[in-house]
């Protein structure tokens, strides 16, 4: 269904659609009392809604009422989600449990009526838009042809790039049977043409190569649409022939015995048989020839077998200052700059972050302008509303945007809640998508992290994340990105007025502890009735004192929300209301480094929690009870915590995924032997206070040799045992998967290790 849909929208509707036709959830639909009649229409509006947001999706991007139209779409989708999604916990809760969660505060019924009256709204709405399936409009600059010539006196900052790339144009020593080709890949605007256009026209490489070809082609151009333009290209004259076969022999004719210089700029396309038939006219020589393309992706320059790969890096301050300077100012002249406007013009550099096209953009809006209003506006204003509908960064990122599937555009949005310059963590970032839904269903079996881990491969190799040397980071001018396509739905608090936030479609909200965490700002927080994400992050050293924050934290959860995140994390609080229990959609709690000295047990109604994150909360010596209940958790860190024992029949928690601490107590808690059905279990596992194991078949029953997927496994015992014949047993029956990459042994008071530590059968080991 997704990929009939196929945007953004419709995809986010496809699951509403695919569960309504769930025979279970059908019935427990008739059980609240909701007329099946209801139940189809709401389908069909879905549907009929849905089919027509390829076309609206690019629209809205030049046209405000597509845009408000569509906002309308995801919200009412927002709401049947959060309908559905109640409803189907209840139902699957009363059949695990044989109880009921909450009865509803109203019967659903009437909110089914409700979120059909808008959706029939929209529908005949779209009509008198003029929205049509199958329609997309091609926005004008999304894509711009290029041309092989420069004006390099406006480049700056690229000579090593330059000689780099140059160096290995001009070498000879290739056996290769295909032409060597070289792959300049990078994001919209960090300047991948002009590095190429200055390669093209560079004096050695003219005199070096006996015939040049420059083909501007798009993320869509079929291969026979190429080979007749780099043919063009080369011959200077247009071809009357027509075939493809007869194009490649042609263009094979043209080549033939001469050392040549290709360059596709905008080359997209992954698939490499196509490149192999793209290139069979350039079969080598070894006479010198090569090829050079441009491209946002990585994975293109797997495709085309690249030889060198050049990541642009982004501008220095100098260099950035230099172009931003010869764009915005009508003298070149330093002496007769105002000081004002300098001052002001350093700041906009600063904010463009080393993109040449966003430093190009921003001067040129600037040029011969000396009104320093002006100035202070295109700084602190959002380049979109700078932007909209020029040849310039807007185009060039909004066409990356609108190419990816729906689920990345999903996935790249959510990426707005985070401020400007955040680290990324890969793990928890999925765990965040999982939490909120965004990510694509698997028809094959696929864990849902195992698709999170594609989904964010996939976005740092089309360069909307980029790798700095330890952290993943989002450039601050896509992260604007994300924030003009999240819109409304995301809304991070800075230092402008609270009061003018609008509170009827406002899903994730963010803001900086120490700024906006007062118990004043935490009631404004109470009336974002529809709210998803809730995450503050840490930046101001003073937060708010313990009473303040716990009475904030009661009111904010006074009356239940559709809550899929919800972080503390950091907060002074030691003790978390009971109305935590109501919120029946939370998937993601991070409670870390919280002084936090006990959870209610209510936490442990939270049927479709995922990710419970208690990290560093030193106070923290128990855990519910009946913690047991959260079947469906698949990630449990209490590491650093005080956990001093963990809850009886924690084995009940087989979705786990992810559990690096597990604390060994022979006093009530459960025993090592718990571990045998957490066959899931990945990562790392350190198994605390071993002495508590009393009885080898604990041990055997802990199945740690059918943990294939644990990588580290620790042994600790905190103080000896009474028998080192004993603690041998013990630990011999604790032989992990033969797949362990590093095992930590603490503490360990037996008289020899295990036979299975030097065996084969533990080959894989690379630390012990």
């Amino acid at each position: 269904m997704a990929e009939i849909l196929g945007s953004f929208l419709s995809s986010l509707l496809a699951s509403k659609v695919d569960r309504i036709s769930v025979q279970d959830f059908k019935d427990f639909f008739k059980g609240n009392g909701i007329d099946e009649r209801h139940l189809q229409d709401l389908r069909l509006l879905l549907l009929s809604v849905a089919t027509v947001l390829n076309d609206a999706e690019e629209k809205q991007f030049i046209e405000p009422w597509v845009k408000e139209w569509t906002d309308k779409v995801k919200d009412v989708a927002y709401d049947a989600d959060d309908l559905m999604d109640e409803l189907v916990t209840k139902e699957m809760y009363s059949r695990d449990f044989a109880s009921s969660l909450n009865p509803f505060a109203e019967r659903p019924q009437s909110r089914v009526l409700e979120i059909l009256e808008r959706l029939r709204s929209l529908v005949e709405l779209k009509d008198i838009l003029i929205i049509k399936e199958g329609s997309a409009s091609k926005l004008p600059s999304f894509t711009s042809e290029t041309t092989s010539l420069v004006d390099e006196r406006r480049v700056y900052g690229r000579n090593v790039d330059k000689e780099k790339i140059i160096e290995f144009l001009l070498s000879n020593n290739s056996q290769d049977v295909e032409v060597p080709v070289v792959a300049i890949v990078g994001m919209a605007g960090v300047g991948k043409t002009t590095l190429a256009q200055i390669l093209y026209n560079d004096s050695r490489v003219m005199d070096h190569f006996q015939s040049r070809s420059w083909a501007s082609v798009s993320g869509n151009s079929k291969m026979q649409e190429i080979t007749k333009q780099v043919l063009d290209s080369f011959t200077l004259c247009q071809s009357d022939v027509v075939d493809f076969n007869g194009l490649q022999i042609r263009l094979k004719k043209e080549l033939t015995g001469k050392r040549f210089l290709l360059v596709l700029d905008g080359f997209e396309n992954e698939n490499y048989l196509d490149w192999d038939i793209l290139q069979m006219p350039f079969v080598s020589e070894n006479n010198g020839s090569r090829i050079i393309v441009t491209t946002r992706n990585k994975r293109v320059a797997t495709a085309i077998r690249a030889n060198l790969t050049h990541f642009p890096p982004f501008l220095s301050q100098e260099a950035s200052w230099e172009l931003f300077s010869s764009h915005a100012f009508k003298s070149q002249n330093s002496n007769e700059r105002s000081r004002v406007l300098t001052e002001i013009g350093k700041k906009i550099v600063q904010r463009c972050g080393g993109l040449p096209l966003a430093t190009i953009t921003l001067g040129s809006l600037l040029n011969s302008k000396e009104d320093s209003e002006e100035w202070e506006n295109v700084c602190t204003s959002k380049l979109w509303d700078l932007s909209r509908g020029g040849n310039n960064i807007f185009s060039a990122l909004i066409s990356s945007y609108i190419r990816l599937p729906p689920y990345l555009k999903r996935c790249f949005s959510f990426c707005a809640i985070f401020p400007k310059g955040h680290k990324i963590e890969k793990g928890n970032l999925i765990y965040l998508w999982m939490a909120e839904g965004l990510l694509p269903r698997s028809t094959m079996g696929k864990r849902a992290e195992d698709i999170g881990e594609e989904c964010f491969e996939e976005l740092v190799t089309k360069t909307f994340f980029h790798h700095t040397s330890n952290d993943f980071l989002m450039h601050n001018i896509m992260h604007e990105l994300a924030e003009c396509v999240a819109g409304k739905f995301c809304y991070k608090l800075t230092d402008s007025d609270p009061s003018t936030i609008g509170v009827s479609r406002v899903r994730r909200i963010s803001y900086f502890q120490g700024i906006y965490d007062d118990p004043e700002h935490f009631a404004m927080y109470a009336g974002f009735e529809k709210l998803r994400t809730f995450m503050p992050f840490k930046f101001y050293p003073v937060v708010p004192s313990l009473g303040e924050i716990s009475t904030s934290v009661s009111i904010l959860l006074k009356k239940p929300k559709p809550l899929r995140v919800f972080s503390l994390s950091e907060y002074p609080i030691t003790l978390l209301p009971s109305s935590i229990g109501h919120l029946l959609h939370l998937r993601y709690l991070d409670l870390s480094w919280t002084p936090i000295t006990s959870l209610p047990d209510s936490i442990c109604n939270l049927y479709n929690l995922e990710a419970l994150l208690l990290v560093g909360c030193a106070d923290l010596t128990l855990l519910p009870t009946k913690t047991s209940k959260l079947i469906n958790l698949r990630q449990l860190d209490i590491s650093g915590s005080g956990i001093k024992k963990m809850p009886t029949n924690l084995g009940k928690l087989k979705s786990l995924q992810s559990l690096p601490r597990f604390v060994v107590n022979n006093d009530g808690g459960s025993n090592v032997g718990e571990l045998g059905e957490m066959l899931e279990l990945r990562g790392s596992l350190s198994i605390v206070n071993l002495e508590n194991v009393l009885l080898k078949e604990e041990a055997s029953n802990a199945g740690l040799k059918r943990k294939k997927y644990l990588h580290e496994v620790e042994f600790k015992w905190t103080t000896p045992t009474h028998s080192q014949e004993s603690e041998n047993i013990i630990f011999d029956m604790l032989e992990p998967h033969r797949n362990l990459k590093r095992l930590k042994i603490n503490n360990f008071g037996g008289e020899k290790f295990p036979n299975w530590l030097g065996s084969n059968s533990s080959s894989t080991m690379m630390s012990l």
